[in-house]
């Protein structure tokens, strides 16, 4: 949602600022890598001179270490709440994490615009922190969330007929219909859909162009360029991979629905979790990914914040379905290089990626690989 309201308004022609957790964006140009979602990221994007919109990814340990880096915004977005980093920092319950995640719905100006998913209860009923306009996003045009809000008269981004449209009170305006906006695969990618409305309400929010949104939505790309280890779809030698970075139950429930949409094919599922998780959240995690794999590569990550070493390992393996073939990775590069041996042409890897920047260099190099020992077997037939 991030890289994509930045990509909007870079289609406006605007000198936009982006903090991810991959890194701080000036103008399309990484300036710092790693995870840089808190909010020293964010003051610097602030204080930058040329910056016109500065587009925050803001997380929760951010704003439980140091607040917000600032006072107040225009548009805050606040996309799901999701059972992720329970247990730390007095973060105990869902409830908990809403009230986190709120902060940024109270920082938005009374001017400004609350965008908020009417899929989620506990993000639809944060409009009440605010004095801002509400704009709920929904795929569902008769969710009661938004049939109630557009009867007040308030606004709502929904799917209609196929097409993202956005609805005032009785009023309607197709923006895009869902075949243009290529990343959806026709709208048949859930939570891919979400992002578009969540993104599309939070421009409009802001006063953006109409038409702008529409060509932003069309031109936007899912490549490991634009949005590295983002559900990045990818054909090697006719293996299909998909990178994610997808860490809990939520992600991963919808990142199994997305490959379904794919359709099928045998998959080989490489799986790392990070240790900052209750027992019962790792479980639930690689049973809902789970559904989607026909054999398993498990690993460790390189931070096992503060779990002993096979900690993480042992706790995946007792959630594994019965008879299920698994081998065992020591890290990320491994576990690649172990699923890839296992899979042949119109097999599917899917690989949860913790370290984003190692992952598509070692698919890089992968590729580099297979290229080479083609080169040299047709060489070899041309000397026969």
């Amino acid at each position: 949602v991030t890289r994509l309201i930045a990509h909007m308004y870079a289609t406006a022609r605007m000198f936009v600022g982006m903090t991810t957790t991959e890194g701080v964006y000036i103008d399309g140009e990484r300036i710092i890598t790693g995870d840089c979602s808190g909010p020293q990221s964010a003051r610097a994007v602030l204080l930058h001179p040329r910056v016109d919109v500065a587009v925050l990814e803001t997380a929760r340990g951010g704003i439980l270490r140091e607040g917000l880096a600032f006072d107040t915004c225009d548009v805050g977005v606040v996309t799901n709440i999701s059972a992720d980093h329970l247990g730390l920092r007095g973060v105990q319950t869902l409830e908990d994490l809403a009230q986190v995640k709120q902060v940024v719905i109270e920082a938005v100006r009374r001017d400004g615009a609350a965008v908020l998913n009417a899929e989620d209860p506990l993000v639809a009923e944060m409009a009440a922190a605010t004095k801002a306009a509400v704009i709920y996003f929904s795929r569902n045009p008769n969710n009661h969330v938004v049939t109630a809000h557009l009867d007040a008269g308030g606004r709502c981004v929904i799917v209609e007929h196929g097409m993202i449209t956005l609805a005032h009170a009785d009023a309607r305006i197709e923006l895009v219909d869902l075949e243009r906006v290529a990343w959806t695969y026709g709208g048949a990618v859930d939570f891919q859909v979400q992002n578009a409305l969540a993104a599309t309400a939070a421009a409009w929010g802001a006063g953006l162009n109409p038409a702008l949104i529409s060509r932003a939505l069309a031109t936007f790309a899912t490549t490991p360029q634009i949005t590295p280890g983002r559900f990045n779809v990818l054909d090697r030698h006719g293996i299909e991979i998909v990178l994610d970075y997808g860490h809990n139950v939520s992600a991963l429930t919808a990142l199994g629905q997305a490959v379904e949409a794919l359709g099928a094919k045998r998959t080989v599922l490489a799986l790392g979790l990070p240790g900052d998780r209750r027992d019962e959240d790792l479980q639930a995690s690689v049973q809902v990914a789970g559904r989607i794999a026909d054999e398993y590569v498990l690993y460790e990550l390189r931070d096992r914040r503060g779990r002993a070493a096979g900690d993480v390992i042992q706790i995946m393996q007792q959630a594994l379905p019965p008879l299920r073939p698994c081998r065992i990775a020591d890290d990320q590069n491994q576990a690649f290089q172990q699923a890839w041996a296992m899979l042949s042409p119109g097999d599917r890897l899917v690989m949860i990626v913790d370290e984003v920047d190692e992952a598509l260099h070692i698919l890089e190099t992968i590729s580099d690989q297979q290229q080479d020992v083609g080169c040299e077997l047709l060489m070899e037939r041309e000397v026969d």
